[in-house]
Parts: structure tokens; sequence; C-alpha cells
């Protein structure tokens, strides 16, 4: 099938590999480049390799036959070092396997390409660059490089490999949607948002929610914009309290939802949407209720933090909810990167993707058995939790500010002493080189040797008075010359490989030390 075309001649890749599998259930998976094992064996994903032993475990789990699907790479030949994501060859290469690329297509025609990795996405679809990588679109239905092809990323298996094992599911899910786009197709639903709406718009939604009947959930956009609701939770005290724009939806069957500014009349229609008796449902309320308390519009009725049942669903996963819409029905493409281009259509997915979500999620865990434990132990908990937030805590400033005192002076005695323990020599100079010239005044000098360099570029020591910093227990390096002034050996850091003097090696050290009598100095140190 591939004859007539010629491999390119690309500096530094070796190696030809061609697809491999019938394709029969029309959908091709795609990864990045052949490494070492694929380019020997000529055999995209071989199950030699550490990535195709890994797909094929995938596959396996997903319950799905690796020879039903064609499986390829963006790139056909193995790159220099295996290193072509985010290189400057990589639009080269990707460029010069074009027309390999299209023979696939007219060969096999895949219904669905499941691209594995980053450089797979941009290699199939336009997402793939600056906000809409591979970690923040995987899952999603996105557009094919052909009419009627469609495109599901996911992360490639060696990303699986060097740590992300808790997003192995999250591929077998993909793969087995691709398979059941491809027999059954796919259909992008229309939305019925209301994106400017008028004041009759906005009384007409109000009257169509019924407390009694609907789950209303809501959320909100603040004067600066966040998009991930984990950055938002590590940062909140720094955002803005501003509320911009809020939105609704309480019918997620029919894709319903509308985005109202946060200005009057319609402040007053939010106020009264949220002050109704009814269940409620909010992604992350620690960030959105404090906001809507403060401007005076308090949500009444039991209030349920779908991010939070997500979580008691899926502890390992990562809990945005743009992670989370296409695992519920959502058809529509990413949009958490349209929030300053789009605010408004932005705000109404952002409810109706809530609803989606909720429904699915409340579902779920009632078929788990899991609904009676998650509202007693995350529900009912939070709201005694909330009221004891507003109540507060009793506190006195001045018994405060005495404990404080009391603290400094602790630390300060300690510091005086761990001064007198540790030597002169392991204590830092102020003056990087020395005063080259003697001062006048010698008080609290000391000499000290420092490196020169000699006009014939050799470097010789030369002595010279300098003012010593105090030793300073926070620095590693000071640390860790400590540990070797006194023959011991330091840690090493399990990810960097580099030198370390962390918490776990000093308890290590003053275990070992404990023993010794000679070293009694040192381990009070």
């Amino acid at each position: 099938e591939w004859q007539g075309l010629q491999q390119p001649q690309l500096e530094g890749f070796t190696g030809f590999v061609p697809p491999d599998g019938t394709g029969t259930n029309h959908v091709c998976i795609m990864g990045e480049a052949p490494g070492e094992q694929e380019a020997r064996y000529s055999k995209p994903f071989v199950e030699q390799a550490p990535a195709g032993s890994c797909l094929a475990r995938l596959l396996r789990r997903a319950g799905l036959e690796r020879d039903s699907f064609v499986l390829s790479n963006a790139v056909w030949s193995r790159p220099p070092n295996n290193y072509l994501d985010g290189s400057r060859i990589e639009g080269e290469a990707l460029a010069a396997f074009g027309l390999h690329r299209e023979r696939l297509f007219d060969l096999y025609r895949p219904h669905v390409v499941v691209a594995l990795g980053g450089v797979a996405l941009r290699t199939v679809s336009s997402y793939g660059g600056k906000g809409t990588g591979i970690t923040a679109v995987q899952g999603y239905v996105l557009d094919g490089p052909r009419d009627g092809m469609w495109v599901i990323g996911a992360l490639h298996p060696s990303a699986i490999m060097r740590g992300e094992q808790r997003m192995s599911g999250c591929v077998c899910w993909a793969l087995q949607r691709a398979v059941e786009i491809a027999k059954s197709g796919f259909v992008r639903l229309p939305a019925n948002y209301i994106v400017h709406p008028s004041l009759d718009d906005a009384l007409a939604f109000e009257r169509g929610y019924s407390p009694d009947q609907h789950f209303l959930s809501y959320d909100i956009e603040t004067l600066e914009g966040i998009t991930d609701e984990e950055e938002a939770e590590e940062k909140d005290e720094d955002i803005s309290y501003t509320i911009t724009r809020i939105s609704f939806s309480y019918d997620a069957r029919n894709h319903h939802a509308i985005s109202l500014p946060w200005q009057p009349p319609y402040i007053e229609i939010a106020r009264r949407l949220l002050n109704s008796r009814g269940p409620k449902r909010v992604w992350n309320g620690n960030f959105d209720n404090p906001r809507l308390a403060a401007a005076g519009a308090s949500v009444m009725g039991r209030c349920y933090d779908s991010m939070w049942a997500w979580k008691f669903l899926q502890p390992t996963l990562p809990r945005s909810l743009g992670f989370v819409a296409p695992f519920y029905n959502w058809t529509g493409e990413p949009w958490k990167n349209t929030s300053a281009g789009e605010p408004e259509l932005y705000s109404c997915k952002d409810a109706h993707a809530l609803q989606l979500i909720a429904d699915g999620v409340d579902e779920h865990l009632k078929q788990k058995g899991q609904w009676h434990v998650y509202e007693r132990h995350v529900v009912e908990l939070g709201e005694v939790l909330t009221k004891m937030s507003a109540n507060g805590l009793p506190f006195d400033q001045a018994k405060a500010d005495a404990f404080s005192l009391e603290l400094q002076a602790k630390w300060d005695e300690r510091f005086a002493r761990l001064q007198q323990r540790v030597p002169d020599s392991l204590k830092p100079s102020k003056q990087k080189t020395g005063y080259k010239r003697e001062p006048k005044d010698l008080t609290g000098l000391v000499q000290r040797e420092f490196p020169e360099l000699q006009p014939d570029f050799s470097i010789m020591p030369v002595t010279r008075w300098c003012q010593l910093e105090p030793f300073l227990p926070t620095s590693s390096k000071q640390v860790m010359d400590l540990l070797r002034h006194h023959g011991q050996p330091v840690g090493r850091n399990h990810k960097t490989k580099a030198d370390s003097a962390d918490d776990d090696t000093l308890k290590k050290a003053v275990k070992r030390l404990s023993k010794v009598k000679k070293h009694a100095a040192l381990v009070e140190i």
C-alpha cells in the first residue's frame, strides 16, 4: 500500500514504520513517532516496546482488540534521541510525512482518530497549542482533518508510564468512545443559550424554573477571570470579590442556560433565583458562595457542590470542570480557552456543563450505592462546617500578640545557641571577596582566605578581613557544608538526584549519630 511514497530524507531520522492493523472498526490510533523498538521491528506501538506494551494493557483493559484498529504515528521515522515534541524539527517532520498520513486516510478511511499525545493532536486537529494542549482537551470530540472524521485526544502511553497512571482509565474510555462513535456516529447537539438576555428573557427564564422540580446550577465570573477550579482554590484569597456575571441552568437535556450581567435589574433576578427554596448546584462553592454572600445574594436551599461529588466518585482524577465535562454527554468543543474572547458564551457553557456533570455524577453515585454516604459525609457535613466558619472562633488579640512574642523569644534563644555551636569557618562572609583594605575598626571582624584572580589568570588565595553572617539553618547548602565538615554524608533528592539536606536526611543523620557519644555536639546542632 505504501509503494510510491518516498521516505523523507530528514537529518538524524532513522527507520521507516508504516501503519499496522486492519482498521475494521474504523478507528485510527495515532501516536507521535517510532521509538527504538518500533524502528527495529518496523511496527508502531510494537508490544516489545514500553509504550506499545502499555497500550496493549490498556486495550485489554478496555476489552478491545488491537488488530481491529489501524495504528500509526504522526511521523513514520524515528527522530534523533527520540525527541520530537516541542523540538525545532517537529514542524518540518510533520510536513514531510503529510502525504503518508493522507494515504493512510485514503486506504483505511477511519471515522475517528484517537490522538495520543500533543504531537498527534496538533497533527490531526486545530488544537494542541497554548491553553488547548492534550491535558486540557483530552476526551473531547474534535473536528478531524476531513469531513465526517472526528478526533479524540488522550494521553500517550509514555505519559502514563512517566507517572500519570491515574489517567489510564481515561485513555481506555477514550478508546471505547472512539469505537462507539465510529459505529453509531456523533452529532453536536445545538445549544439553547441566552447569551445577551433582555429583561423579558431573564424574567421568562425565572418563570420557567420550578424549585419543586428542578436543580438550579449557578456559576459566577469575577473581575479576575480564573478558568481552572484547582487554581482558584490555591489563590482564593487573592482573587477579586467583584462579580461580573452569573450563569444559571436547570435543564441540561435541552442545553438551556442563561448568562446575566451582574448589574441592575438582573442582580435582583439572580438574587431571587439564588434565594429560592429549591436545591442548588455549584462547582467549587468555597469560591462562589462567599463572593455571592458578600454581594448580598446568599444561596438558600440545600447546596450540592458537584466538584466534591465528582471527587467523592473519582478521588484520583483532576477536578476541573473542563476536565470532567467530556465524560458526561458534553457534545460541544472545549470552551475553557474562550473566557477572554467570548465571556457571555463561556459563562453559559459553564452552567450547562455543571448541570450535565451533576446529573451524571449523581446518577453514578446512586448506581454504586454511595449517594447516601456522599450526602451525609460531604453535603450535610459541609453545612455544619459552613455554619461553624460563619460563626468564627473566639480571638483575643492581646493574647495572640503575647504568644507571638513568646515564640519569637524562643526562636531568638535557639538561634543564638546555634550560632555558638557552629564553627565560624562554616558561616558565610557578608563581603564576597572580603575587605581589600584593612578596616580601621576590626571589632566583630575575622580573617579568611578568598580566591583572587592573578594577572597571569591563575587563582591565588589571599587573606582578608570580613564580617561573618549568621549560619542559616534554612539554607540547604550551608547545612550540607556542616555535614561534610563533620565527615557525614549528605542526602540525595529522589527526583533530581542532586545532593540534598532535606528533613529526611537530617532525621536519618540524628538517628544514626545519636548512638555515638563523640557526635553529641553535632546532634544538638
